[in-house]
Order: structure tokens, then sequence, then C-alpha cells
């Protein structure tokens, strides 16, 4: 797993975190693959973090870690969170059911990530 803990530049207050995953088990008929994941205080959302550490983490795992795939999963209503995939270039595949609640699956290619930036 490919984690940082967010502070802020002027209380170092963590406000949380972004990173990969590697998943070895299935999800959603696929297996050995990363995820992008995030997680933010509340008194946090909407104000830019996800999408600017995504982008960090993003350019790591195609850069340094040479991921050929990175996929995200989301809940259905999440609205938000499918805002700032969709804004860093992940393209919606399907939704599927994820422990009882309908989930959305996205992916994105280092082909179609080199091609945005």
């Amino acid at each position: 797993m490919h984690v940082g803990l967010l502070l802020t530049k002027k209380t170092k207050e963590c406000i949380g975190w972004c990173g990969l995953k590697y998943f070895k088990e299935s999800l959603n008929n696929h297996s050995h693959f990363y995820e992008l994941g995030y997680r933010f205080k509340q008194k946090h959302w909407g104000k830019g973090f996800a999408t600017e550490s995504s982008n960090a983490i993003l350019k790591y795992g195609f850069k340094k870690l040479h991921i050929k795939s990175i996929y995200a999963i989301t809940h259905h209503e999440n609205v938000n969170s499918m805002h700032v995939l969709r804004k860093l270039g992940f393209k919606f595949i399907e939704t599927f059911d994820y422990e009882g609640d309908p989930t959305s699956w996205f992916e994105l290619t280092k082909s179609d990530w080199e091609n945005s930036i």
C-alpha cells in the first residue's frame, strides 16, 4: 500500500489520506490491480484536496511504479467523489454490488492519463 497522510501547512492538522492499494484478491471480477483511494475529514471536503493529492498519487503510480491501469470505486450516490474521479480523467465502467450497496467502478489507463497532462 502506498498512502500519504495530508497535513495543513499552517497548523499541521491531519486532514485525511490519499494513496494506492494493491488488491491481490478479487473485487468485481478483477484481481491483482491498484485502486486509488482517499478519505478526508468532512470539514475539508470541497477544498480541492482530493484532486490535488490524487494527481500526485497518479503521477507516482504511473511514472514510478509503471502501473498500466488504476481503478477507483465509490458509492453510487457519492456524486462529489465521482466528480473528482472524472476530473482526474477516470472513466466510469459500471455499477456493481459491493457488500449490498450499489458501487461505481472507474478506470484510468496510463495512456489516457499521459494524453490528459
